[in-house]
């Protein structure tokens, strides 16, 4: 078996969501996350979105390790076999590279637990551009982790209005939320967005809905320290047995910038 370490640059979002420096083994990238109280809500339960986070670095980890500096996410898939469980303390994404054509590139992914039960499965389409492209940030903080009671806490989660057809939403565009490129981290754009769907369709401990597949389309970014992020919830279907929802992250010109579609069954 042959293994190394893939020394990534310690971006902010890598310290708040608990990533670690992936290692490459007989062609995957393997990486993990260590479940914070900033993955979890205010009952202390993991909530799915988490997986995108996990999800969107592995993977990108992939594309970026077949020779290619640097990337944008394009799209993010996650596709869940069952309710994720909410007492895990720890999440391992085994990733790898489908194909590189032109400047864009596909991964797929398998999501576990640190029993090797699989949660789901993900994939991932970017766009390679070069280094120089981008202001790549690469300074190491020397600032220590900021704690988060739950993940409303770190997104700065606030529920304008609910109604049955939707909801208003908004969250904070923090720089601990940051990637690389100063922007908002694709797989926290995910979470954002599943986390307004979660609030509008009142999934949880009152339901027996639970997430099912989640997909986010990445269309421009979010600059970090732009102030708060409007986030419209559209819900297609709620019924006893399925729930479909969209929710648009507007960036800080009132374009849409994510767009994340859900899809929740019962459980």
């Amino acid at each position: 078996m042959l293994s190394r370490r893939i020394v990534m640059p310690h971006i902010p979002v890598r310290a708040v969501a608990g990533l670690d420096d992936p290692v490459a083994i007989d062609g995957r990238v393997v990486g993990h996350m260590a479940v914070s109280s900033a993955m979890r809500d205010s009952r202390g339960a993991l909530i799915p979105g988490a997986l995108a986070i996990l999800a969107d670095w592995g993977l990108g980890v992939a594309v970026i390790d077949s020779d290619h500096p640097a990337m944008l996410t394009t799209h993010l898939h996650l596709e869940l076999t069952g309710p994720v469980p909410g007492h895990l303390t720890m999440l391992r994404c085994s990733a790898g590279l489908r194909r590189i054509r032109g400047t864009f590139g596909l991964a797929e992914s398998t999501i576990t637990d640190e029993n090797d039960n699989v949660l789901g499965y993900a994939t991932l389409g970017a766009m390679l551009v070069s280094a120089q492209d981008q202001s790549i940030t690469t300074h190491i903080s020397s600032s220590p982790v900021p704690e988060f009671e739950d993940v409303d806490a770190l997104l700065q989660t606030r529920v304008r209005r609910t109604t049955a057809d939707g909801a208003d939403v908004s969250f904070g565009a923090s720089t601990d939320l940051a990637n690389a490129y100063k922007i908002i981290h694709g797989g926290i754009g995910a979470m954002m967005g599943g986390r307004a769907i979660d609030l509008a369709l009142g999934t949880g401990g009152s339901t027996d809905l639970c997430l099912a597949d989640l997909r986010a389309v990445f269309l421009r970014g979010i600059p970090v320290s732009s102030g708060e992020i409007d986030c419209r919830v559209i819900v297609l279907h709620r019924g006893r047995r399925l729930a479909v929802a969209r929710a648009e992250l507007l960036g800080p010109d009132g374009r849409v910038a994510i767009t994340v579609d859900a899809t929740y069954t019962a459980g």
